[in-house]
C-alpha cells in the first residue's frame, strides 16, 4: 500500500474557490459596466437626435455640421441629467409600485391574489397596446404629453412582469415553477420593449430639447450670439437686409477689401463657419456657411454689434 508523498498538495478545493472567485469578480464588473455604458449610449444618441432637430430647424442638414462623435456627447450634457433625473424617479416610483404590487400578489388569500394579478393583467395589457399603438403612429413633441407613450409601454411591460412571475412561480395560482423555457419566452419581449420604450423616451425628449434650442436661438439671436465681422478679399452677396456691406479699399491687404457686419456665430463645425444674420427668423433668412479659410473673422460678444 503506498501513501501519498508528504510534499503533494491537493490543488482540487482551490481551483474550485478560484471559479466562484473569479465569476464573482466578472459579475461585479458586469454590473457597473453594463448601467455606463447604456448611459454612454444615450447620451450619444441624445446628442445625434437633438443636434439633427435642432438643423432641421434652422433649415441644415446635421451631416453639414462635420460633428464629431465627442462634440456630441458634449452637447447632450445639459439635456442628458434632466433625463437620467427624470427617468431614475420614475423608476424609483416604480419600485414603490412594484413593491405594493409584491405584497397584494403575495396575499395570504388565494383569491386576493387572483384579482391581484387579473388587475396587474388587465391594467399592463391595456398600457401595452396603447404604447405600441402611439410608437407606430408617432406624434408631436410640442406638447405637454408628449412621453405618454414610452411611459405608458414601460408601465405596461413591468405589470406584465409581475402577472407573469406570479403565474409561473405562484403555485396557488397554477404556476409551474420548473417551467424556465417558459419564462424566458414571456419576459423576453417584455424586457426588449422596456428597453425599446427608454430609447423611444429619449429620442422624444431630445427631439423636444433640439427644438427648445431651436426657438431660444430665434428669440435670443442678438444678445447671445456672438458678434461677427467678414473681412473678404472678394465680394460676396447675401440677402439679408441686416448685412452691412464697406468697401475698405485696395491696399496691401488684399485678404480685407471688404467688411460685412451683421452676423452672429452659430457655431464652427468642421471646417467651416456658420453665421446667420441679426435678428434671424427661420421663415425669413437662410444661415450662411463659409469655409473658415476663405474669410477673416472678427468675433465679439453676443449683445454687441
Amino acid at each position: 500500500m503506498t501513501s501519498a508523498p508528504s510534499g503533494s498538495v491537493d490543488s482540487g478545493p482551490s481551483r474550485d474557490n478560484e471559479k466562484p472567485a473569479l465569476l464573482s469578480v466578472l459579475e461585479s464588473v458586469s454590473t457597473i459596466v453594463a448601467p455606463i455604458t447604456l448611459i454612454a449610449a444615450l447620451a450619444f444618441y441624445i446628442g445625434l437626435v437633438r443636434q439633427q432637430e435642432l438643423a432641421i430647424y434652422l433649415g441644415l442638414q446635421a451631416g453639414l455640421l462635420g460633428l464629431s462623435y465627442q462634440d456630441y456627447l458634449f452637447r447632450s450634457t445639459a439635456t442628458l441629467v434632466p433625463f437620467v433625473a427624470g427617468l431614475s424617479t420614475f423608476l424609483l416610483v416604480l419600485a414603490v409600485l412594484a413593491l405594493l404590487a409584491r405584497e397584494l400578489l403575495s396575499a395570504r388569500s388565494k383569491p386576493l391574489r387572483r384579482l391581484g394579478a387579473s388587475v396587474a393583467f388587465g391594467i399592463g395589457l391595456l398600457l401595452m397596446v396603447f404604447g405600441m399603438w402611439r410608437l407606430f403612429t408617432g406624434g408631436a413633441v410640442t406638447g405637454a404629453w408628449y412621453l405618454v407613450g414610452p411611459i405608458a409601454l414601460f408601465t405596461g411591460c413591468a405589470l406584465l412582469l409581475a402577472y407573469g412571475s406570479a403565474l409561473l412561480h405562484d403555485e396557488g395560482l397554477g404556476g409551474v415553477t420548473s417551467n424556465r423555457f417558459a419564462s424566458i419566452a414571456y419576459t423576453t419581449p417584455l424586457v426588449a420593449l422596456m428597453l425599446v420604450s427608454v430609447f423611444w423616451a429619449a429620442n422624444d425628449y431630445a427631439r423636444r430639447q433640439g427644438y427648445s434650442a431651436g426657438r431660444s436661438i430665434e428669440r435670443t439671436v442678438d444678445a447671445t450670439l456672438p458678434a461677427v465681422t467678414i473681412y473678404s478679399p472678394d465680394r460676396l452677396v447675401f440677402q439679408s437686409s441686416q448685412v452691412r456691406e464697406t468697401f475698405v479699399g485696395t491696399g496691401q491687404e488684399q485678404s480685407d477689401r471688404y467688411r460685412y457686419e451683421g452676423f452672429r456665430l452659430l457655431l464652427r463645425g468642421g471646417e467651416n463657419y456658420f453665421l446667420m444674420p441679426n435678428d434671424w427668423s427661420r421663415h425669413r433668412d437662410a444661415v450662411v456657411m463659409l469655409p473658415h479659410d476663405s474669410v477673416r473673422l472678427e468675433f465679439r460678444p453676443g449683445g454687441g454689434q
